[in-house]
């Protein structure tokens, strides 16, 4: 170990000489900066250049059978890492400087690593999960292809898929326990592990899509594994919303909704099968939308499915309008609108919703000349 750090000395003490006025700052991360290291460590270092010029100081060799990394990270980077932009936050939480320019650069390096704290904060909360959303949204994506290559039998590309699915859950994890992965790679299972907040199965389902050899075991798993974090997700959603004061959300909502209702009976007494489809799917999920957002404070998003999202709509026993949608039976289709309007009408009266609803134009005229 003493050996890395005396080369690690002559490279800081050459680039101090040859970049003295392009380099703010270099450190060193990793196992060493995290007390971790084995006799086959490498040795990971980074720099921010102060100029242009000063990115040209980017060095990699092998020494002795180590490996030296000696790479540049801007300002604007850095802080992107400590905003977890990046999945590389240790590097700069965790590292140990070997020199600094200025104290000026000291300090903006310490702001910025304090910027890192603050995601244990009660405030810093909806911001992670936030993260945490997009993290196992781009899952998906991966699954997809898994469910692409599963017919070719190819194990290669079904590991590597399952490889990202994991990779992003781990970040993810982290987001939602406000807290970084402080290794990488397998290194990060045991913090993973011991985190208070998991998906169900989580250890069992890592193994098997680590262990299998089987590619329909292994997507299983990863479907599992991934179902369970998006139902944590939204549950952790759940938990910081705000739910609104119902009347102030549907204020003008049927009014606006109306000419949805009347589009989806234009196209039912046309006979346009066509219109009355996409009429009908946007009426019935806008309500939806509502009425979800009403009772739990989260806006329908790509991790929500339509069970969740209709539940509410069910329980209301509101025509199912999406079902009842037949092209050869328009009129089956219009009746249960038509009934579908009274219904939500009357709903949202009943929970001190002030509808805008005028029967003739002088009561139109006249509201309008004490209102505006």
């Amino acid at each position: 170990m003493e050996e890395v750090f005396k080369i690690a000395e002559i490279l800081v003490e050459n680039l101090k000489t040859k970049y003295k006025d392009d380099i703010a700052l270099i450190a060193y991360y990793g196992s060493y900066a995290q007390g971790k290291a084995t006799k086959l460590s490498d040795l990971d270092m980074f720099f921010i250049p102060s100029t242009d010029r000063g990115f040209q100081a980017s060095f990699q060799f092998v020494l002795g059978g180590i490996g030296y990394d000696l790479f540049p990270i801007s300002w604007e980077r850095a802080e992107r890492i400590a905003s977890f932009e990046e999945p590389i936050v240790s590097i700069i939480a965790d590292s140990k400087i070997l020199y600094v320019k200025t104290d000026e650069d000291q300090k903006r390096f310490n702001q910025i690593r304090d910027e890192i704290s603050k995601i244990e904060r009660p405030e810093s909360r909806k911001g992670m999960i936030d993260k945490a959303f997009l993290k196992v949204k781009d899952c998906y994506l991966h699954l997809y292809k898994m469910n692409i290559e599963k017919s070719s039998d190819n194990l290669s590309a079904i590991r590597y898929e399952s490889y990202e699915i994991l990779t992003n859950i781990f970040e993810s994890l982290a987001m939602v326990n406000q807290v970084y992965l402080k290794r990488w790679w397998g290194g990060s299972l045991e913090q993973i592990n011991e985190l208070k907040i998991k998906p169900a199965n989580l250890e069992k389902l890592v193994n098997t899509i680590i262990v299998s050899k089987a590619y329909n075991e292994i997507q299983r798993a990863s479907e599992e594994l991934l179902n369970n974090m998006r139902l944590l997700v939204i549950t952790e959603q759940e938990k910081i919303a705000q739910i609104p004061k119902f009347t102030s959300l549907f204020k003008g909502f049927y009014e606006e909704e109306k000419s949805i209702f009347n589009k989806v009976v234009s196209a039912c007494d046309r006979g346009d099968y066509k219109g009355a489809f996409f009429a009908t799917i946007q009426l019935q999920n806008e309500i939806m939308r509502f009425l979800a957002f009403a009772e739990k404070g989260v806006w329908y998003n790509q991790l929500i499915t339509f069970d969740i999202l209709n539940e509410v709509y069910q329980r209301l026993a509101f025509y199912d309008l999406i079902s009842i949608y037949n092209p050869n039976d328009l009129n089956s289709l219009k009746d249960a609108v038509i009934e579908l309007d009274i219904s939500v009408k009357n709903f949202l009266e009943s929970r001190g919703v002030n509808l805008e609803i005028f029967n003739n134009f002088e009561d139109f005229q006249k509201l309008v000349e004490q209102s505006l």
